[in-house]
């Protein structure tokens, strides 16, 4: 199976919209926590930071099976409550 590169901004979706927007918030937030981490830094620094973190996240799971395990259990409840949903919705 080929995986098609997920374009977030260029989505048309109602779903691609709230699923960007969901994202966009967790990714705030955790912006807020490196800046409590390491307050001397000003906010485009702290952005940077984040983007530094998670460029380093793929080797992180790759490297810890804790983490990775976690993220496939996430992703295994993400997928049941999906489906769970769309079908009492029908």
């Amino acid at each position: 199976m080929t995986r098609k590169k997920i374009h977030i901004y260029n989505s048309t979706t109602v779903q691609m919209h709230h699923a960007a927007g969901l994202c966009s918030q967790q990714v705030e937030k955790f912006v807020d926590y490196l800046h409590n981490f390491d307050p001397e830094l000003n906010p485009h620094e702290v952005i940077l930071l984040a983007a530094a973190v998670f460029n380093e996240l793929p080797g992180a799971f790759k490297n810890d099976p804790e983490m990775l395990s976690t993220l496939k259990a996430a992703s295994y409840r993400l997928k049941r409550n999906l489906k769970r949903n769309a079908t009492n919705s029908n």
